[in-house]
């Protein structure tokens, strides 16, 4: 049986292209969430003036350290942010597969959300049982066997970075079902999917890092930086700042990933 192979390198081209060309429209999706992220912040700033203008909540609010200051300030708006992120990539698969303007995604856009978000949750529970099966049951055999203690440590390293790296390729191939759903197509299912992308796996999974592996390691730097920093992780307007950002970056990984599998989805099925 022959197999489609995904090209690598020209999808992960057109994905950045595509995020390119697509810059004002991303802004254009992602207006709706934007304001309600922004009246949450309103509603969290006002309830914490609430808390300050009580003389004995506001001192012991104040003595909280400044990570759970700043969480309330911006949980709200963070919960925002993370449910109409899914409303964005899935108007963001259908103008990149369908080809249509922003303004056309917008139908039935929230339920086609909540599909999405259930189908990568139940992506990531298979993630998680195949790199436990994978990895940490090789590790729970070993046990049994006379392996000297060193030798013992790397296999176990091996084993779970092979249990890891099995999740991943496997999760990878049945994403094909994310941007399928997005744009209505009930017929690719979880055995289409990965019918779809038979020999594939490496090629989704390598163009997958290529595409938002940069922006996914600049917001993990990011987060180490202020950890690093004692002064600014103490200081709420610095926090701020760098929450902001990080969300920021957060968004636009989960948009180039979308890109990726979105040109994925239409070279293979």
């Amino acid at each position: 049986m022959t197999t489609t192979k995904l090209p690598v390198w020209a999808t992960v081209r057109a994905t950045y292209r595509s995020v390119k060309e697509h810059s004002e429209a991303l802004a254009v999706l992602s207006r709706g969430t934007a304001t309600a992220a922004a009246v949450a912040v309103g509603l969290s700033f006002g309830a914490v003036q609430l808390l300050l203008a009580d003389e004995r909540r506001g001192s012991e609010f104040l003595e909280l350290p400044a990570g759970e200051r700043v969480a309330a300030y911006t949980s709200l708006a963070t919960l925002v942010i993370l449910f109409g992120l899914f409303v964005i990539i899935v108007r963001w698969h259908r103008m990149i597969v369908q080809g249509v303007p922003p303004g056309a995604t917008r139908p039935r856009a929230t339920r086609a959300a909540m599909l999405y978000f259930a189908r990568s949750l139940l992506l990531g529970m298979i993630g998680v049982a195949v790199g436990l099966v994978c990895g940490m049951l090789p590790v729970a055999l070993s046990r049994s066997l006379p392996i000297p203690d060193d030798i013992g440590r790397w296999l176990t390293v091996a084993s779970i970075a092979g249990g890891v790296l099995a999740a991943l390729l496997a999760v990878g191939r049945l994403s094909l079902i994310l941007p399928a759903g997005a744009v209505g197509d009930y017929h690719v299912t979880m055995r289409r999917a990965w019918q779809l992308s038979r020999g594939n796996s490496w090629r989704i999974l390598a163009g997958s890092l290529l595409a938002s592996g940069p922006v996914f390691v600049a917001n993990i730097v990011l987060n180490g930086l202020i950890d690093a920093l004692p002064s600014m992780s103490a200081s709420v307007p610095s926090l701020l700042a760098m929450l902001t950002l990080s969300l920021l970056l957060f968004v636009v990984t989960a948009v180039v990933q979308a890109s990726f599998l979105s040109y994925a989805y239409k070279h293979l099925a």
